[in-house]
Parts: structure tokens; C-alpha cells; sequence
């Protein structure tokens, strides 16, 4: 006897259903086994009922050799791989062969990125981090892309979290940018992509008007200039009245 496991993995979304196929070459209790915590029985072909799991075939009908489920309101912790056993008798519940099994990815609904600026604003020129941050990413491969305005940004960290194999992951972006006097109208904007995000990336943006500090004359400079525009006037009035003293003096 030969089982036949045809998926190779299979990705679903969280809440969403999927079928985990089965046929056998010839006629043996079947049960289907998951190491997605631990070793378990996930469901067995014996009429006993299991909780979101069902057949998809009539298995008491005769010559019959699918054994495929059905596993629905699937959640992060249904991840793992699913093993379809050969089973010496459905009552000893002991396996005779272990295939390759299908791997189940659950995608956590990835969150929208979350952009965080400089704690406090920075004048012109002055270079500062903006850090991006989004979870709820499965499979690992996640692709990040930063902007100001329409320009890619190069000066880069990126991390995903965790390094070993897990049921969901996270991204944190960190950017550095140099602020203009100019760009209190520009943005930082992120975009996520990933295989589970259907319609398009998600994006994240901040306003670089929040974190540029404005450039102020204080009151000593004020009062100095005031005197440089104020002081040709004033000599000429004080000339003005000199000449007029004078004048009058004289006559």
C-alpha cells in the first residue's frame, strides 16, 4: 500500500477553510496525524467526531481510497505539517509508514505599517530615523520600500522577527533621512508587499511638517537688526536737526 499526499504545502488565510488531500493505493485504515505543537491525532476515519474537521468522501463506502478533510475556521495555530498514516488497525492507532506530509501555512492578517519619527523635532539639515513597524506576516518573505515623496531611500536597516520558523512573523524598517527647510510638505512613506496581501501593498506614511523644527530669530538678533534698519534713519533726523539748529543759530 502507497500513500499519496499531493500537496506539497498549502497556504491558507485565518478564518478561511482548506482541504488537506489523501488517496491510498489499496485498502487500510487511514488517519491523518499534524506536528504543528506536538505529535497528535488529528482525525481518524472511525465515525468518531473531531471539532472542524470532516471527511470529504464517504470513507465506509467500499473500495474507497480517498481519504482527504476538510478543516475549517482555520486559526495560527492549525500551522504545521499534516501527516495522512497508514494505520495497522483503526483500534491500535499505530502507523505503519509516516509519507512526507503537507505543510499548512496560516496567514495572520498582516497588520498596516505604523510609522514612528524623531522623539523631538529637528531643525533643517539635521539627520533623522524614521522606524516602520508591521506584523502578522506568514511565510517569512516580506518585501519593504521607503520613500520621501517619490525618491527611494537607500540608508537602511531592516530586521524580521523571528529568525527561526514560526506561525507569524514582523518587520521593522528603520530609514534616515536629512531634513530640508523645504520638505514641510513631503512625506516618509512605507509599502509592504507580501503573497497573502491581494489587493496591493500596504502603506504607512508621516509628515515630515511634524517633525521640522522652524528656524527663529531670537529676541538679541531682533533687536539688532531693528537698530541696523532703524539707524540711517535716525542719523539722518538727528543731521536734520542739527542743520535746522544751526540755521536758526546763525540768523
Amino acid at each position: 500500500m502507497k500513500v499519496i499526499q499531493p500537496q506539497k504545502s498549502v497556504s491558507v488565510a485565518a478564518g478561511e477553510s482548506v482541504p488537506l488531500n489523501c488517496n491510498v493505493t489499496s485498502l487500510l485504515p487511514v488517519g491523518f496525524r499534524g506536528t504543528g505543537q506536538s505529535w497528535h491525532l488529528i482525525y481518524s476515519f472511525t465515525g468518531k467526531k473531531f471539532p472542524r474537521i470532516i471527511s470529504l468522501t464517504d470513507a465506509t463506502k467500499r473500495n474507497n481510497l480517498d481519504f482527504s478533510i476538510h478543516i475549517s475556521n482555520v486559526s495560527p495555530v492549525d500551522a504545521g505539517t499534516y501527516y495522512c498514516v497508514k494505520l495497522l488497525t483503526a483500534e491500535a492507532n499505530k502507523e505503519l509508514q509516516v509519507e512526507r506530509g503537507t505543510v499548512l501555512y496560516v496567514n495572520p492578517k498582516p497588520s498596516p505599517p505604523v510609522i514612528s519619527g524623531p522623539l523631538f523635532r529637528a531643525t533643517p539639515d539635521q539627520r533623522v530615523n524614521f522606524t516602520c513597524k508591521s506584523n502578522g506576516f506568514s511565510p517569512r518573505n516580506i518585501t519593504l520600500k521607503r520613500f520621501k515623496d517619490k525618491i527611494e531611500l537607500s540608508h537602511v536597516q531592516t530586521i524580521v522577527d523571528p529568525k527561526e520558523e514560526s506561525i507569524s512573523y514582523n518587520i521593522s524598517s528603520t530609514a534616515q533621512v536629512v531634513q530640508e527647510a523645504l520638505d514641510v510638505h513631503s512625506k516618509i512613506i512605507y509599502e509592504v508587499s507580501h503573497v497573502t496581501l491581494q489587493g496591493g501593498p500596504l502603506r504607512g506614511t508621516a509628515n515630515l511638517s511634524d517633525t521640522i523644527r522652524e528656524l527663529k530669530i531670537s529676541d538679541a538678533a531682533e533687536e539688532a537688526l531693528v537698530a541696523v534698519l532703524l539707524g540711517p534713519k535716525l542719523l539722518l533726523l538727528t543731521l536734520a536737526s542739527a542743520i535746522y539748529i544751526h540755521k536758526k543759530w546763525k540768523a
